[in-house]
């Protein structure tokens, strides 16, 4: 996509802040190229040849394979992995509403994904999102969390993995080694069998997306099957007592601590708008396979925690492999190879995924150059970001050699719900951006407010929020007999700001959030140069109440996690930081863009 500075720039401040704009015709324009077989561009963009590759993805996926994509993400970490660890560790047999509450604060995020997914169909999500809407600095710090909570996420999908190959081990009389399987060495617990699940699966997804979606579709079929075995299979064996005997054993907030953990298997969604570029119609089918796919996984989600729950006391889940053992301890053998079966499958899709993602988030960077180069070549061959493929896996395996899995759930949650948040927060900005723009060209359109105001606001109501949160999980706790009285209190904090951004005192006005047309940030498919606005994009609706809710329950999610998944998150952060301002900020594409400075949109008098 063409780059361009909004203008020239001298304070360091503005240079973080400087956003990637993009030319609303580009996209039209590189399927003409791909068409043909060109491989150069003008200016800076997906279509343009970097040193050693082009840098164009093939647009093969539709609407159908977004779905099989967003459910494989989905179900196969969040069932057959964490439903023990949610359930023994954080919520008990509560965990159904802990699924229930990360449903609902999903659906508000998803909404918003959805509306930068349609306009802004590149690799990269929220990443790219945060880049035109929120600038450069914020957008690698966005990178970062995505590319820290999708690494996480791939090793702990291969941990849980390893458990249930050495589940089917058993059920076949196959002796794993130890060296193989997991040894301990002091602290640290070694699980090779993990690591080479994901060099083997990262091979896979260096044959390009056309190939794994036909993998993914078939292992997918099968593994819905098996979920759906458990839970009209398990249903004769559930034990009312386990749920009645102690539904709260971790408080009300104990709901709270399980849907932050659990949080870590909606990751799907966010595979699905990191795809968007190899998508034949992003406008139409990225937000219907976001919002079909969460759909699909909240029915499954539920179903299989009541039944688990049901059938074992919470206290006494496996953790590794808590579906298999719970039929195993009601003497129903085969159901444990068929369960080890169907999870060994729904994991394999889950990884191939994760690891198809990871590098669209590098690839990105890499051509924004904020990463060297060497991360956006693209091979001509397979039409996949191989260099990105290979580092990321390595990094992954590593972790998956070394950590465990609730370890690197916790951390893998804290890494997606950060992104989430700034999305939400994206709407709104952009949303007063538009009326910036649209009142120079209507005059029905007052502009009520100064856009800066808006985000001072959002800043003030995150603040405010990220306060309330604190003090409600660790000092109020009104459902669990701590200090309730702070509960009023600190809703003031947030409360007064979200009342701002409704009604502007000053004006004497409500405050309007007119929807942003798809060209403000890209034209949709059928647009050619010269033509109008086009309207058929999605976009959120309910704005700014639907991104304000998205905020609220992320940020209360974050305060929901353990002391361990902040330390490891700022240590990344900091990492990172380090990288920015050592190589990102001096080779940003921003600071090399020759092209004439261009409007942020296309727009024409008839609106």
């Amino acid at each position: 996509s063409t780059i361009m500075a909004d203008n020239d720039r001298t304070n360091w401040v503005e240079v973080l802040t400087r956003r990637k704009l993009i030319n609303p015709h580009h996209h039209h324009q590189a399927k003409k190229n791909a068409a043909a077989g060109a491989a150069g561009g003008v200016g800076i963009s997906s279509s343009s040849s970097g040193e050693g590759g082009d840098r164009e993805l093939a647009r093969v996926l539709t609407a159908f394979d977004l779905i099989v994509y967003g459910v494989s993400c989905t179900i196969g970490a969040g069932i057959f992995v964490l439903t023990g660890v949610a359930a023994k560790n954080r919520a008990g047999p509560s965990l159904i509403l802990s699924f229930v509450f990360d449903v609902i604060s999903c659906l508000f995020s998803a909404l918003c994904y959805c509306e930068f997914a349609a306009r802004i169909p590149l690799a990269g999500s929220a990443y790219s999102y945060a880049y035109v809407a929120m600038g450069e600095f914020v957008a690698w710090m966005t990178g970062l969390s995505l590319l820290e909570s999708y690494i996480f996420s791939a090793s702990a999908v291969a941990r849980g993995w390893s458990g249930y190959v050495q589940m089917l081990a058993i059920g076949a009389h196959v002796d794993i080694p130890t060296w193989l399987s997991g040894y301990d060495i002091g602290f640290l617990e070694f699980d090779l069998l993990a690591a080479l699940l994901i060099i083997l699966i990262s091979v896979v997804a260096i044959f390009g997306m056309r190939a794994s979606a036909w993998l993914n579709n078939i292992v997918t079929g099968l593994s819905i099957i098996v979920i759906f075995g458990v839970i009209f299979g398990g249903i004769p064996f559930i034990e009312p007592k386990n749920w009645t005997n102690d539904f709260f054993p971790y408080g009300f907030n104990g709901i709270f601590m399980g849907a932050a953990t659990m949080y870590f298997a909606f990751i799907g969604f966010d595979s699905i708008a990191n795809l968007s570029e190899e998508v034949k119609n992003p406008n139409r089918d990225v937000p219907i396979g976001i919002l079909a796919s969460l759909v699909i996984c909240s029915v499954l989600y539920m179903g299989v925690s009541l039944v688990v729950t049901g059938m074992v006391p919470y206290h006494s889940m496996d953790l590794n492999a808590p579906i298999s053992e719970a039929f195993a301890r009601h003497g129903v053998e085969w159901a444990n190879i068929v369960i080890s079966v169907g999870a060994f499958a729904a994991l394999t899709t889950t990884e191939l995924v994760l690891l198809s993602s990871i590098p669209r988030v590098l690839l990105s960077m890499g051509r924004d150059g904020l990463v060297p180069a060497w991360f956006s070549r693209v091979s001509t061959t397979k039409h996949t970001p191989i260099n990105s493929i290979v580092f990321c896996s390595l990094l992954a395996a590593i972790l998956s050699l070394l950590a465990e899995v609730e370890f690197l759930a916790e951390v893998t949650s804290i890494g997606i719900l950060v992104p989430f948040t700034l999305v939400c927060y994206g709407v709104v900005v952009q949303r007063h951006h538009s009326i910036a723009v649209l009142a120079e060209y209507n005059d029905d359109i007052l502009l009520s407010e100064n856009p800066n105001r808006t985000r001072r606001l959002l800043l003030l109501y995150m603040g405010g929020v990220s306060i309330f949160s604190v003090v409600q999980v660790h000092l109020s706790k009104p459902f669990d007999g701590g200090l309730w009285w702070l509960f009023l209190p600190c809703s003031i904090f947030w409360i007064v700001p979200a009342f701002l951004l409704y009604y502007d005192p000053v004006g004497g006005r409500a405050v309007r959030y007119p929807t942003i047309h798809p060209q403000f940030y890209f034209a949709d498919d059928s647009a050619t140069p010269g033509d109008g606005i086009s309207t058929n994009a999605f976009a959120c609706p309910f704005v700014p109440t639907i991104p304000l809710l998205g905020i609220f329950v992320n940020i209360y999610m974050i305060a929901n996690l353990q002391w361990a998944s902040y330390v490891c998150f700022t240590a990344w952060l900091l990492i990172g930081t380090s990288i920015y301002f050592a190589y990102g900020f001096k080779n940003s594409v921003l600071n090399n863009a020759s092209e004439e400075r261009q409007p942020l949109v296309t727009v024409q008098k008839e609106i």
